[in-house]
């Protein structure tokens, strides 16, 4: 590892609406910004990165590729040296990255535990929502989005291997949380849910992000609607989601 960097990173039961809490921490900190201190990424994306490796390493992600399909999720023997690899990738690709906005991550116990080795500061956000609620939300992505995920398609059964992955191994994760975790109810405002991360981060010992950058954020949300990032909000409440391009992603 070149350079430890912090992360801002959501988990939970599929279909809890972390990406989009993610996706609106990234308009409001400018993360597709040309300085490349702040990147936007998916554990989805780590893996199709893994995928493509010409090593042991790739031929290991490639071996489970029908189980994540099916909704399991890649082994940590797997998935925390991958997670490993690509951060060197990434790291070395962009010589100015500071802080990761990564959705999927943690997903277990040991996980959470590497990340220590892996970042310097985390926040690890958790966004409470009912399983009904959840499976609903994963079968209307599915419907919408266009760029399909091959995990949505599989419906009910899938979904219900997800909630089995998350109720032995990612709740217990959780549950063992300190001072990182940062815990969201669906059904607030998204406007309050955003103003408890960026307020937990403000609070934190030793912060993920500039100070500076945390108080920016906190401004902008209690603006009113006099900021542009008000739209974002009021189009993800009306469901039509994230203005395109408004979030970088890695590729």
């Amino acid at each position: 590892m070149q350079k430890k960097l912090n992360v801002v990173a959501g988990t939970g039961l599929s279909g809890n609406g972390k990406s989009t809490i993610l996706d609106l921490v990234a308009v409001i900190l400018d993360a597709n910004r040309p300085d490349g201190r702040i990147m936007r990424a998916e554990m989805s994306s780590v893996i199709k990165y893994g995928l493509g490796l010409h090593s042991k390493l790739g031929e290991s992600v490639r071996k489970h590729q029908k189980l994540m399909e099916n909704g399991g999720f890649l082994p940590d023997d797997v998935a925390i040296p991958l997670l490993g690899t690509w951060l060197n990738h990434a790291t070395s690709v962009n010589q100015n990255l500071q802080t990761l906005l990564f959705g999927g991550l943690p997903r277990t116990t040991r996980q959470k535990g590497v990340m220590r080795n892996y970042f310097e500061a985390a926040v690890i956000v958790d966004q409470k929502i009912k399983p009904e609620v959840a499976l609903k939300s994963v079968l209307e992505r599915a419907q919408k989005s266009t760029v399909q995920r091959t995990d949505d398609l599989g419906g009910e059964a899938v979904f219900a291997l997800r909630k089995s992955e998350f109720l032995e191994h990612t709740l217990p994760m959780l549950h063992s949380c300190n001072g990182e975790r940062v815990l969201l109810h669906r059904d607030e405002h998204p406007c309050h849910r955003l103003e408890k991360v960026f307020s937990h981060i403000r609070g934190m010992k030793y912060p993920v992000l500039a100070h500076s950058l945390t108080k920016r954020a906190l401004n902008r949300l209690r603006s009113g609607d006099t900021h542009p990032i008000h739209r974002e909000i009021l189009n993800v409440l009306t469901g039509k989601g994230i203005t395109p391009g408004a979030v970088a992603y890695q590729a």
